[in-house]
């Protein structure tokens, strides 16, 4: 985030930059923090609506959609696995 953007304006900004499309409707679906031994993660998840573009691997190693029953199958971080329970135990 840089100095005076929101949160909802960065978030806008790094999707736009990272994925390389535009979103709009934003809305939290997550919070969570991690402390690590030498850093302290706070992991914002959000829903919101693709308005123009297709995501794209622009700073990604791989891009890929899954059904939620086949997130399980990946590794994940520490700081992920709580935001993963969340969305595998919806209907």
């Amino acid at each position: 985030m840089k100095p005076g953007d929101g949160l909802y304006t960065a978030i806008e900004i790094d999707i736009q930059e990272a994925l390389a499309c535009m979103i709009m409707d934003i809305t939290l679906y997550y919070e969570y923090t991690h402390e690590y031994a030498s850093v302290i993660v706070h992991l914002v998840g959000i829903t919101c609506i693709i308005i123009e573009g297709k995501p794209e691997e622009k700073e990604q190693a791989e891009l890929r959609w899954l059904k939620r029953e086949s997130l399980a199958s990946l590794e994940w971080t520490p700081v992920d696995i709580p935001a993963l329970e969340k969305l595998m135990n919806e209907k």
